[in-house]
């Protein structure tokens, strides 16, 4: 298995029976996205420290960008879907929290493609 060891971790929290249930499931994809958040961070900085001041530059207002669109983005997602008004049901929020760990995922990979192979 070539997975991630975030999505291993995943997935074996979400087959346990603590992630059988819709706050299991939150919870699971919780602390995915935390582990990914960190690993972001980690790739971030590795990468930064591989550039040139020119494209250490460009990356660091890319960064920015990114996390005001991910920021704006989970704002409005609590706002319209997390709120509780009530008309998207008890798995909105675990969708909400997957589509967030994918987000930040993504922008991990993003960043180790910009690495280069190992």
């Amino acid at each position: 298995d070539t997975a991630d060891p975030i999505d291993k971790a995943l997935r074996a929290c979400l087959a346990a029976d603590r992630g059988q249930s819709t706050a299991g499931m939150v919870e699971c994809l919780g602390i995915a996205y935390e582990a990914w958040d960190r690993e972001l961070n980690r790739t971030y900085d590795q990468l930064m420290r591989s550039l040139d001041q020119a494209s250490r530059d460009k990356l660091r207002a890319a960064q920015r960008q990114w996390l005001v669109f991910r920021d704006a983005d989970m704002a409005f997602q609590r706002q319209e879907f997390v709120a509780g008004n009530g008309k998207y049901g008890t798995l909105a929020g675990v969708t909400l929290a997957s589509d967030n760990v994918e987000t930040i995922r993504r922008r991990v990979m993003t960043l180790r493609a910009y690495l280069g192979p190992d």
